[in-house]
């Protein structure tokens, strides 16, 4: 799903280190159709992380190929929120990918362009350090599959929840997210500053009365811990 390809895309931008994640949502204009949609559909991440080497970022599209296991003890200690390295070779097959990505440290950043899984093209290109990577018209080589999506209002919903998830998880890092409509100008959508608590990002979605009423978590024991918080009794939903 879309959704899928965000959290595999957001995770590699806090794997990198990212302090500021943007997500754009590309739509086409409003008359599409749902089957006319997809195919107009493009997501776009970018971060300010430690970006790639242009030979690193070519290998990360290859299958199996991974940055965040050096050692066989990685597999068992690794910090990070994934390690197979199979995200970014498994959405390339499936849709038309431009990776940009500087490392800060090669003089200039390196622009890739991948179809159905095959390199189209290398070039270097003028780029900040971080990466950024834009996935479109997801499915294409694949109709059956696209027939599995559901509605476009639909996927977006899972999207933003993918998304607020992950900035709920990481107070620390800025997040914006942004939806560009064919022919409109580009507006923000959801904007969450590094400077809010994780109450604070609560707040912002669900609002002070429940943010007021949260019971906080803080428990464990050596390298595993829980921290958060919870629903008091006071409050109830209609829903889950």
């Amino acid at each position: 799903r879309p959704a899928s390809v965000v959290r595999e895309l957001l995770d590699n931008a806090l794997d990198a280190g990212a302090r500021r994640i943007q997500l754009r949502l590309e739509l086409p204009g409003g008359g599409a159709s749902d089957a006319d949609f997809w195919g107009h559909f493009a997501l776009v991440v970018s971060d300010d992380g430690c970006g790639m080497h242009p030979e690193d970022l070519e290998r990360s599209f290859a299958k199996h190929a991974t940055s965040k296991i050096h050692d066989i003890e990685d597999v068992f200690t690794t910090p990070t929120l994934g390690f197979r390295g199979e995200a970014l070779a498994a959405i390339a097959s499936v849709a038309r990918v431009e990776a940009l990505s500087c490392d800060g440290e090669s003089g200039e950043g390196c622009r890739l362009r991948l179809e159905a899984g095959t390199l189209l093209s290398r070039e270097g290109a003028a780029s900040p350090r971080g990466t950024r990577l834009r996935v479109a018209d997801l499915f294409y080589n694949a109709p059956a599959r696209r027939k599995f999506l559901r509605s476009p209002q639909a996927e977006r919903s899972e999207i933003r929840r993918e998304f607020l998830h992950r900035s709920l998880g990481h107070p620390g890092v800025h997040f914006v997210m942004e939806i560009a409509q064919a022919g409109e100008k580009p507006v923000v959508e959801m904007e969450i500053p590094a400077s809010l608590d994780l109450r604070g990002r609560i707040e912002r979605f669900w609002g002070a009365e429940l943010a007021a009423n949260l019971l906080p978590v803080d428990s464990g024991e050596g390298t595993l811990r829980i921290r958060g918080f919870t629903t008091s009794h006071r409050h109830r939903a209609r829903n889950r």
